[in-house]
């Protein structure tokens, strides 16, 4: 199977706690949100297929609607100017080159790694390049806390970087 990277939106309808956290949890960007009262709509790219955003949504317990903003199957349009820019802004500089550029970058990612267990629970991890702030941290539920704690002790204690035990300092506070 090829993996590629493809460009979603998301709509998250009911309980929306903690879908951003969710969302984050597979994107390979920065998603851009629309948040009403009991509705998300959100844009993002990610390496997971729409069969596998599915599963993965039907586990967390999600209303939602998800569409591969391909645009020989897709449309959209907002009136307001600047709820289409914020939403679908992100399609105009994102182009083949981009997305082919992201793929690499992620096969080698993988290629290189000694992690053999990258996918769990139909999630793929950010690749060690991206820096996790307080602020994502935050927005973490207790067990992807738990989560991210056991996977950088689960590193050779030689091996623990300076950010590792900064991120560590940040998760136990």
């Amino acid at each position: 199977m090829k993996m590629e990277f493809r460009n979603y939106c998301i709509t998250i309808m009911g309980d929306t706690e903690n879908a951003l956290g969710e969302i984050l949890k597979i994107a390979e960007t920065e998603p851009n949100t629309m948040d009403a009262s009991g509705i998300l709509i959100a844009t993002f790219t990610s390496a997971l297929s729409p069969r596998e955003l599915t599963d993965y949504f039907k586990e967390n317990n999600r209303n939602f609607l998800i569409f591969n903003m391909n645009e020989d199957n897709s449309g959209y349009h907002f009136i307001k100017k600047n709820i289409n820019d914020g939403l679908f802004g992100f399609l105009k500089n994102m182009n083949e080159n981009i997305l082919k550029e992201k793929m690499d970058g992620l096969i080698q990612e993988i290629s290189s790694s000694t992690v053999t267990n990258i996918v769990q629970k139909a999630t793929i991890k950010k690749p060690p390049t991206t820096k996790i702030t307080v602020v994502d941290v935050n927005k973490m539920s207790p067990e992807d806390k738990n989560y991210l704690i056991n996977q950088i002790l689960t590193k050779d204690g030689k091996n623990i970087s300076d950010s590792d035990k900064e991120m560590l300092d940040i998760l136990s506070s």
